[in-house]
């Protein structure tokens, strides 16, 4: 991202399970205005399929791998004979750089990673809360859910007037 001054800053994105909490619910009692949470349900996939460029000898690289985590909501195997799969082929365009079984296989794992989680993002009004930064990890409990979730902050807005407020995107955090 570019700051103020227009210097380019690259940081890591929190990956890990043991990633620092800014924010938790002691802070956002005192300092939420509203909030509002979306999720996305088109793009959850939990089965994928990814074809790579056919070969000059024919041959096209292919990878297939599927949601069967028993932990995870999207388990195909959860309504038993197959019936909760969510499939997605993916080829052309980006995909005919894979030139191999390996690499197809590889880039079906990391869009299983990307599509078979809920796509939560949350938008949360606050007065300002200065020592937040984009791609850190605060704590947010909805009034309707008995725990809380991680988010992962991706942008934040600050009016910096004397009544201003703060509007903080983020979406919801998963560890790998």
């Amino acid at each position: 991202y570019f700051d103020q001054d227009g210097i380019f800053w690259f940081n890591a994105i929190p990956t890990g399970s043991n990633e620092q909490i800014r924010v938790d619910d002691d802070i956002w009692e005192k300092v939420l205005i509203s909030y509002k949470k979306t999720t996305d349900f088109e793009s959850v996939k939990n089965y994928i399929e990814v074809y790579g460029k056919t070969q000059d000898d024919g041959h096209t690289p292919y990878g297939c791998t599927y949601d069967d985590n028993d932990d995870s909501p999207f388990n195909i195997n959860l309504n038993g004979e197959n019936q909760n799969i969510i499939r997605i082929v993916l080829n052309g365009g980006e995909y005919d750089n894979i030139y191999s079984n390996d690499l197809a296989m590889q880039r079906a794992k990391y869009e299983l990673y990307l599509r078979a989680k809920l796509h939560d993002s949350i938008d949360i009004t606050v007065v300002p809360i200065y020592w937040l930064d984009v791609n850190q990890i605060i704590e947010y409990q909805m009034p309707n859910e008995s725990e809380p979730s991680y988010w992962l902050i991706k942008s934040i807005s600050t009016d910096f007037s004397v009544d201003g407020s703060q509007k903080i995107s983020a979406i919801r955090y998963y560890t790998v």
